[in-house]
């Protein structure tokens, strides 16, 4: 591999001291000089091959070190290509000599606290240690609040906040992500991190995130950085342990200690009986401990499904034609809507999902045909803005025709308890359908006076998942045919009884 991280290593260690031990020199550990050679990768023009990267490793792992250490390398160290040497390997220069602009430096958080307490401190700490022997090295003016080269004036290392305003437009060299899977939109997390890579492609800079393992569907920055390297962007590189099996609360403590080595790799000053006892304190929940410590992505606590257990349910087996089964249909106010079927079993299929610009003549045509092809025992419908539609398939289809008002916490609260359940249970299982994996996994509980209720967050429909809720929910009130005889109420009377 051709790498100026060898170098920066070597530097590292040369002028830095280690964070908690300024005795000693930073010699980063196997795992993490692997990360750092990686990410400095240089091609035969001497250009970065990857753009942004991810370190996402368990708590304590060190990834707060490494991030420190590479915001001072791009600072002052030799990260800028500056030819080969003779052995044909490349050889680097500090930014801000030669042709190069000066370096600017952002660590990035989402709060104040995060900004000032977390990697910044660490840079602070190592350039004010030793009676600030780091820094008189380096020329480096080391501030509370920021850092300058007392030879490059315009060079800076500054923590900044999604808070600070528009950040378009400056010249960053390097921009640090601390904590990206606290990054979110509704927090200015996202927008903070298009913003400061912008920003970086105009200097062909890099920029690094630094996280624990994310909660899945919060739309976490290190959750889209990681989703989008899956995806095959390959100028991303991602490093994260991970235990060869996933850890459960049955397993015992020899066990997942031996998983907790395998998360932690070559981060040996860690005592991993204490991080066990953690592990095991009832009041931090399963998933959490997983997330953190075994650097599992993994529901977090305001999650309605676990993505991970939804994803075992997956059934092949599909109701036959004229089977009896229960009908669900939801459109809701965000150019989205979703019809779902569940079974006798009971099992869900997706029957469409809707999103964006669709027509309501298709979604008519949808139930009609399910109507045809299934005998449907109850068909729920939430009559918000379908109200027309919903009278129209009352008429068609009689009593089998109800409405479910989806904002009502006395009928959505049971519902949403007994759907859970079933999943947590393996009761229920579905027919594996992406679009609904999707909108279960966007889904959030949110408390009301009358119970739980789901919340959805800006850009993530939930109107599939709550369309099987609504499902699975007709199904465990859809009457036995052959021990209630059919009813049938008058048109006339039927709307104001029903809605």
């Amino acid at each position: 591999m051709i790498s100026l991280g060898f170098a920066v290593c070597e530097w590292i260690a040369d002028v830095l001291p280690l964070p908690g031990d300024p005795s000693r020199p930073f010699v980063l550990t196997n795992e993490q000089a692997r990360f750092v050679v990686r990410l400095l990768e240089v091609d035969d023009r001497g250009r970065f091959t990857h753009r942004h990267g991810l370190l996402m490793q368990p708590k304590g792992w060190g990834k707060s070190p490494v991030g420190a250490a590479l915001s001072v390398a791009f600072f002052a160290g030799p990260v800028c290509f500056d030819g080969w040497d003779a052995e044909g390997e490349p050889v680097g220069r500090p930014p801000g000599t030669g042709a190069t602009r000066p370096p600017w430096i952002q660590i990035a958080a989402v709060s104040e606290d995060q900004a000032a307490s977390n990697t910044y401190s660490i840079v602070w700490e190592m350039f004010s240690s030793n009676d600030g022997r780091s820094a008189t090295a380096l020329g480096v003016d080391a501030g509370k609040t920021r850092l300058f080269l007392k030879a490059q004036p315009g060079a800076k290392l500054e923590p900044v906040t999604s808070s600070h305003g528009s950040r378009a437009g400056q010249r960053v060299t390097f921009g640090l992500f601390d904590e990206s899977n606290l990054w979110t939109p509704s927090n200015g997390g996202e927008r903070l991190a298009r913003t400061i890579r912008a920003n970086t492609a105009k200097t062909s800079g890099l920029t690094l995130e630094t996280a624990n393992a994310f909660e899945l569907g919060a739309r976490s920055v290190a959750e889209q950085t990681f989703g989008a390297r899956e995806d095959g962007q390959f100028d991303i590189l991602t490093s994260f342990n991970r235990p060869s099996m996933e850890p459960t609360p049955s397993m015992d403590d020899d066990e997942l200690l031996s998983l907790l080595r395998e998360a932690y790799g070559d981060s040996t000053w860690l005592d991993l009986d204490r991080i066990l006892a953690e592990v095991r304190d009832p009041t931090m929940p399963w998933a959490e401990s997983t997330r953190l410590f075994f650097n599992l992505a993994s529901a977090g606590n305001e999650a309605f499904i676990d993505p991970v257990r939804w994803e075992r349910l997956v059934s092949d087996d599909e109701p036959a034609q004229g089977s009896r089964v229960a009908l669900a249909f939801l459109g809701a106010a965000t150019n989205s809507a979703a019809l779902i079927l569940c079974d006798s079993e009971p099992r869900l299929r997706v029957i469409d999902i809707w999103e964006g610009d669709y027509l309501r003549q298709a979604v008519d045509a949808a139930i009609r045909s399910a109507f045809e092809r299934y005998d449907v025992g109850v068909f729920y419908v939430d009559p918000r803005s379908w109200r027309t539609e919903a009278e129209r398939w009352a008429d068609a289809f009689g009593d089998r025709v109800l409405a479910f008002p989806t904002n009502s916490p006395r009928r959505m609260a049971p519902a949403l308890d007994r759907f859970r359940v079933a999943v947590e249970e393996g009761q229920i299982h579905h027919d594996g359908d992406e679009d609904l994996a999707r909108h279960v996994t966007n889904a959030r509980f949110r408390e009301g006076r009358s119970g739980h209720m789901l919340e959805e967050q800006t850009g993530r429909p939930i109107t599939a998942c709550v369309a099987a809720v609504m499902a699975l929910e007709a199904e465990a009130t859809m009457p036995d045919p052959a021990a209630v005889p059919p009813v049938l109420i008058e048109w006339v009377s039927w709307p104001r009884r029903a809605w």
